[in-house]
């Protein structure tokens, strides 16, 4: 047998299987690449997302990282600036003694001179002293410019590897650069970076440090990539917009060829950026795994689909064709009117009996026609070609008010009035000129009762057996409760045709009688195919059969139904929907339907399934911080906390926080012990004003009922442009504000006996000339130097001369108020500050007298020191040691604090060639 003969393109089978099939093909391929493109587009936006976010927590976390490095060495040039251009050794030791250095930076540090050469350099093992860095453009900036920089990645002279430096000035008391000190970070050796890029992103994504105007990498996962070139501008646009400054998030190709997903967060103090990236073929594996067994089960079930289509209806049409031939035959010989043989005990053996049962039955029903016509509710009628009535039913003898007998031989012109009766006789000549049916509406008001309504008027031209039109038959029936409900059930059949979820009416042997569009394109059957059968077509077998004996207990109740179904397409797609199922009464209260309203919430399941999975990776990432973190919701109530929260604070479990008000349990006071009202908290000013902030200088309080003083960082969470909450991190400084203010007392203070030292003592003379400058108060000062101190430094030593000074100090302090100022400036040089002494001039000199001979009294007195000698005993030595005093009084800012002093100094000398132990005020 031919091709052809099999596949008759001709043929109403051949053409129904090319369709039915041309129609699921498209559909299913449709759905396959709708489906894939929607699948790549929501993980790519997620995925960005989520890169994001961690490219943003590693940028923090570098920027805090330098930051604390560039304040650390802020505060070490204060304490080297006084020696940085007196002894390289003294400024050697001083360097070594700060250990902080060697933890923060694992190759040290070192300082240059103002020509550029360096002077002294920890650790000693690495020889930097004697050479040049002048040519380096970061020591420049800062023995020129005086700015304090973050370097990019160089070659070390001394190292030879790739590192990078934090460079600060140092200035002199005058606020000059007269030097510049460097911590060096080895990128080559563990570091605090590798910290930040210890864990592992995926199996093949990789995080890089990057240095956006030098164009290089400085680190990543990856240490074979340090200090690689960036490609140059135009090569790669997205790399492009990163160094440019934009924390874009796009698929583009690395450097080393490979198409990954790449996003950038700026780390602005060093002008540098974070890239986290991750390998297309791994990030989109899923997707394409997913896509390939679709398009697999799509070919097969296209295949299935043909051949199951062609072989229905070659099986179920044939008997048709067989019948179709037989009416032809028969009516080309003229019996068309003569009973058709039956045949077999067939489908078109009923179809052939059922005809020849119709001619029967045509005669007999001839005879009914008037009977039925006049027992029919609606207005029939036959008129001549003239408008004469010929006939009517009883329902039209309403209208006129008159019998059969009285309207028959009559016109409409008898009974109405001429503009109803030339509306009438138009409408009947139109259907006689169309020589078919026509159809209007009228307004018809009844004679009998007076009832007006709209009625939905047929006129239908009679001819007789040679066709010539011999009259018009009418039937005119009211359509006005029928427009109303026709108008309310549009509208509703509207609704639930375009509505986005999907319908199914069932009867209550749970038969579908109606689906709606949505219900089709969500499930793939069609009307025809689910008419008559039961719900369970989309049965998948994963529903628990609990939530069948609840839905079916409630519905049979007369009670609606809510839940979830996991259901099959007709493709065999998995698909969830949340259904809603009511029973629909009838006027006796009994159930005669049941409807129910379905959503499909597959794509939500699958996002909330990702979700899930992504909020597991970020709580793994934000566990493993090492600052404390916590989100709060609208109402100030805590949402979660991470391990590095429980510990810094104290606390065990996160259940002791969650749901409750986080001001309240950590941030309720100020560091003073004043309460801190939860309307002014800073953190919560997050998600009241969608704003971020950051504060170094508040408290939380632990578990225990101790303040911590904390930097903590607050910035609100947004989601589809609606602020929900806030997240705050926290670093707990408690040691590092220990240090900052060790630093600064060891910056302004002796360290042998621990008074002020110059520079304090000069900030004390400005506060004491603007307070004397309000309260025309006077002050003095007292330049002192110890007569007889060294012969005790050449016999005993310096150990002897520094106890004497302990002891002179203490008799110093002894010998002022609290309010007064006592200050060693250097050597056996001492000043004490008096201040609020009387507005008249010649009282406060007197009051100064007083104090001043107090004083020389007092460092008179002999000295006991315990002193040990060379073979290890103690003995105790007596000493006298008288002091030069020399005294200025001032009042308000003139002179200037280094004319007072110059001017006390003056006076000083004074008192030593006037023979010494000796106060001498000093006179212009």
């Amino acid at each position: 047998m031919s091709i052809s003969n099999t596949f008759n393109f001709h043929s109403i089978k051949s053409r129904v299987t090319l369709f039915t099939l041309g129609i699921f093909v498209i559909g299913i391929w449709i759905l396959y690449f709708l489906i894939s493109q929607k699948l790549h587009d929501d993980m790519q936006k997620q995925l960005a997302n989520q890169q994001s976010s961690i490219a943003a927590i590693l940028a923090t976390q570098v920027d805090e990282e330098l930051r604390e490095r560039l304040n650390v060495l802020e505060k070490i040039t204060e304490k080297i600036a006084p020696i940085a251009l007196i002894d390289n050794k003294l400024l050697q030791v001083t360097l070594e003694e700060q250990l902080v250095i060697q933890r923060l930076f694992n190759a040290g540090a070192f300082v240059v001179g103002a020509d550029g050469v360096a002077v002294a350099s920890i650790p000693s093992s690495i020889k930097r002293v004697g050479i040049s860095y002048i040519e380096r453009d970061y020591i420049v900036a800062a023995l020129k410019d005086g700015k304090s920089t973050i370097s990019r990645p160089v070659i070390g002279k001394v190292l030879g590897t790739p590192l990078f430096n934090v460079v600060v000035p140092v200035r002199d008391s005058q606020g000059s650069v007269v030097a510049a000190l460097a911590g060096v970070t080895d990128l080559g050796k563990p570091n605090f970076l590798d910290k930040v890029f210890q864990n592992s992103y995926s199996k093949t994504g990789y995080f890089l440090l990057e240095d956006a105007k030098n164009r290089l990498i400085i680190t990543g996962t990856d240490k074979r990539r340090i200090m690689q070139k960036l490609p140059a501008p135009g090569v790669n646009k997205l790399i492009d917009r990163h160094v440019n400054g934009f924390d874009d998030t796009d698929i583009t190709v690395s450097p080393l060829g490979v198409k990954v997903l790449a996003s950038a967060k700026r780390v602005h103090i060093a002008d540098w950026f974070i890239v986290v990236a991750l390998p297309v073929q791994e990030a989109f594996a899923p997707i394409d795994d997913m896509k390939k067994h679709i398009m697999l089960f799509a070919t097969l079930m296209t295949i299935v689909a043909g051949g199951l289509i062609w072989w229905m209806l070659k099986r179920e049409l044939v008997p048709m064709f067989t019948a179709v031939k037989q009416l032809a035959a028969l009516s080309k010989a003229g019996g068309s009117h003569q009973p058709l043989p039956t045949g077999v005990n067939n489908e078109i053996s009923e179809l052939i009996n059922g005809f020849n049962n119709l001619l029967d039955v045509l005669g007999k029903r001839s005879a009914q026609l008037h009977a039925l016509l006049q027992s029919i509710p609606d207005l029939v009628w036959l008129k001549d070609t003239n408008g004469i009535y010929m006939s009517c039913n009883s329902a039209f003898e309403r209208l006129y008010g008159a019998k059969e007998a009285d309207i028959i031989g009559k016109t409409d012109y008898d009974f109405i009035d001429k503009q109803q009766a030339d509306l009438f006789r138009e409408n009947d000549r139109k259907a006689m000129i169309a020589h078919k049916a026509v159809s209007n509406e009228e307004w018809l008001t009844f004679a009998e009762g007076g009832y007006r309504g709209l009625f939905e008027t047929i006129k239908v031209p009679v001819k007789n057996a040679n066709g010539q039109i011999i009259g018009v038959l009418g039937i005119s029936r009211d359509m006005s409760e029928r427009k109303a409900a026709e108008l309310k059930l549009r509208m509703l059949s509207t609704a639930i045709e375009q509505s986005p979820t999907s319908v199914a009416i069932t009867n209550v042997e749970a038969k579908i009688e109606y689906i709606n569009s949505a219900f089709t394109k969500e499930a793939g059957y069609t009307l025809d195919e689910v008419l008559g059968k039961n719900p369970r077509v989309l049965q998948s077998g994963m529903t628990d059969t609990k939530v069948y004996d609840d839905m079916w207990s409630k519905i049979t109740n007369g009670e609606s139904w809510q839940g979830e179904f996991v259901n099959k397409r007709k493709n065999g797609e998995i698909f969830y929907e949340e259904a809603y199922i009511s029973p629909i009464k009838d006027d006796a209260g009994n159930a005669s339907h049941y409807v129910a309203v379905k959503l499909d919430v597959t794509s939500r399941k699958e996002a909330e399934r990702a979700l899930r999975e992504s909020n597991k990776k970020m709580d793994s990432l934000l566990q493993s911080l090492a600052e404390g973190a916590y989100g709060v919701d609208n109402e100030g109530n805590c949402t979660f906390v991470n391990n590095s929260f429980l510990r810094i604070l104290g606390y065990e479990t996160e259940d002791e926080l969650v749901g409750k008000h986080i001001h309240e349990l950590i941030h309720h006071s100020h560091a003073d012990g004043t309460h801190y009202p939860a309307s002014e908290c800073r953190i919560y000013a997050a998600y009241r004003n969608n704003v971020e902030d950051h504060c170094a200088d508040e408290v939380f309080w632990h578990k225990s009922g101790y303040a911590i003083q904390v930097e903590y960082w607050s910035q609100p969470i947004v989601v589809d442009g609606v602020v929900i909450g806030a997240i705050a991190t926290f670093f707990d400084i408690t040691e590092r504000k220990k240090m900052e203010q060790q630093i600064r007392h060891l910056a302004l203070h002796d360290v042998l006996t621990n008074l002020p030292n110059r520079r304090l003592l000069i900030e004390r003379i400005s506060q004491a000339q603007l307070s004397s400058k309000r309260s025309l108060q006077y002050c003095a000062l007292m330049f002192m130097d110890l007569d007889n101190f060294k012969p005790l430094n050449d016999a005993h030593g310096h150990e002897a001369g520094d106890k004497l000074l302990i002891e002179v100090a203490n008799r110093l302090l002894k010998s002022v108020r609290e309010i007064d100022t006592v200050a060693r400036i250097g050597g056996d040089e001492f000043v004490v500050m008096l201040t609020e002494l009387d507005t008249d001039e010649s009282l406060s000199r007197q009051q100064a007298e007083k104090v001043s001979e107090k004083i020389r009294s007092a460092l008179a007195e002999p000295y006991f020191i315990n002193v040990t000698n060379d073979g290890g005993v103690n003995t105790v030595v007596e000493h006298y040691c008288t002091a030069s005093i020399g005294v200025v009084l001032f009042k308000g800012t003139a002179p200037s604090k280094e004319e007072v002093i110059k001017l006390a100094d003056d006076g000083m000398y004074q008192a030593k060639n006037a023979g010494r132990n000796k106060v001498i005020f000093y006179e212009k």
